[in-house]
């Protein structure tokens, strides 16, 4: 019997859980809050602290083996996963210099850098990237640094890593990266698997400045003795190369199974479905799936933090008009039992475009709406229905007419957090897609796809 530890480090919240090699289950779990936001008065930064963030994972992989329910000497392997498109800049020691630059951090766009590149990349990029560079890629807040910041001169001589390959350097000592990860920065050729170097000139960026490319599923390496006597796991364990959230999600949510297609709602909210080959239509993505061909992507900003913005919306009504203090948690219950008692209305036709934040493909371009409007339906409950199926909506028109029409979903899955808080999200999708649509049997689909695919490797 083997065991495989997986990690995910997410934009709110970390997570560390083992999982079983032969059933694919997950034996034991734990999480904490990522609160490592570092404060800013700009609402275009959203920066996190990088060496808190590793810490946190440490200890929280010490606190899983002390209270796993297994034998750790059974314990053969590391996988790691985590938010994808950020960067933070190393020294020479291999150390932060910079924060994270998380991929919500939105200043490489805000002072035009990004309107200054578009016009010099080369022609059709994205059928080589799979996507179109956008606000948050790592590449993009990289060139950003390196042509524009004050502190420009001290960056030239940096390496830039995302957060999770951070963590596989801390573990193993190894600088790299892989396919998913790399595909997420905005500078990877996915077609012939390197750093796409025509990019890197327009933007420049010198290449020894990234880290190596290996393949997914290659072990790194073995833990450092010296975090192997901290954390308490055998020195032997290996550590797998870390993949993409997205990636590590889409196998999560299907425990391993290939050809399902997925709805995310967690912060933001992504739609994946599998492809034999690159497509780029209507702003999909085209992202390398480990050791399985392309996951086709439509990926959202808003997603489920436009429930959020609802019920700040709410709190600030309650408290303006009813003078009243209010906790968040609480009104999110009231929004819940609201839209269980209203949910036969199904909004009651009212509709939102939830798209607050615009698009990936030109933020702030486009902005959110509530239409639909008449003299009896403005409702609390409605408007919360509303905003739910908007979400969902979005989603869905990402995607080809003739995928949804033809019959193409062979299995439609759910995960997040927004979904799970929101069981009538299930409902939504099954309506919008004609599919009945089931919700993950994994709660923490990244950390337990990261493990998922060590298991197919070998573990």
């Amino acid at each position: 019997m083997r065991y495989a530890i997986g990690i995910d480090i997410g934009t709110t919240s970390l997570c560390a859980l083992v999982a079983e090699a032969e059933s694919y289950n997950v034996i034991e779990v734990k999480s904490c809050k990522n609160d490592t936001l570092i404060a800013s008065d700009n609402p275009a930064c959203f920066e996190q602290d990088a060496a808190i963030i590793i810490d946190k994972v440490i200890a929280l992989l010490g606190e899983l083996v002390r209270d796993t329910k297994v034998d750790t000497a059974l314990i053969s392997s590391i996988a790691i996963t985590g938010q994808m498109h950020g960067v933070v800049l190393l020294n020479d020691n291999l150390e932060p210099i910079t924060p994270f630059y998380t991929w919500r951090d939105r200043r490489a766009e805000d002072c035009g850098w990004l309107d200054t590149l578009s016009s010099r990349l080369p022609a059709a990029y994205n059928l080589r990237t799979g996507c179109k560079l956008s606000a948050g890629f790592g590449g993009l807040t990289l060139s950003w640094l390196l042509n524009t910041a004050s502190e420009k001169e001290i960056y030239a001589g940096c390496k830039a890593v995302s957060i999770m390959d951070y963590l596989a350097l801390k573990l193993t000592g190894r600088f790299c990266t892989d396919y998913s990860n790399a595909a997420g920065w905005g500078i990877f050729d996915i077609v012939d698997n390197v750093w796409y170097a025509d990019m890197l000139k327009v933007m420049g960026i010198p290449e020894n400045m990234l880290p190596e490319i290996v393949c997914s599923g290659e072990v790194l390496g073995t833990l450092k003795s010296d975090l192997a006597a901290q954390i308490k796991l055998l020195a032997e364990v290996k550590v797998y190369v870390p993949i993409g959230d997205n990636q590590a999600s889409y196998y999560g949510a299907g425990k391993g199974k290939k050809g399902v297609t997925v709805v995310n709602v967690g912060t933001s909210g992504q739609i994946t479905v599998p492809s034999d080959s690159i497509c780029i239509d209507n702003g999909l993505e085209t992202r390398p799936l480990p050791n399985a061909g392309y996951i086709l992507v439509g990926a959202i900003l808003c997603g489920g933090w436009a429930y959020d913005y609802l019920a700040s919306f709410f709190i600030d009504v309650i408290n303006k008009l009813g003078g009243i203090e209010v906790d968040k948690d609480q009104v999110f219950e009231r929004m819940k039992n609201l839209l269980n008692a209203t949910y036969g209305a199904k909004g009651a036709g009212i509709a939102v475009d939830t798209r607050f934040s615009g698009t990936r493909s030109g933020i702030g371009e486009q902005t959110g709406s509530i239409s639909g409007i008449d003299e009896g339906n403005l409702k609390a409950g409605n408007l919360i229905y509303g905003f739910l199926h908007g979400i969902i909506l979005e989603l869905a028109d990402m995607l080809p007419a003739e995928y949804l029409e033809g019959g193409n979903i062979q299995e439609l899955v759910a995960t997040g957090n927004a979904i799970r808080l929101n069981p009538v999200m299930l409902d939504i999708i099954t309506d919008i897609f004609s599919k009945n649509c089931v919700l993950s049997q994994v709660k923490e689909e990244a950390a337990a796809g990261a493990a998922f695919v060590a298991i197919n490797n070998g573990c």
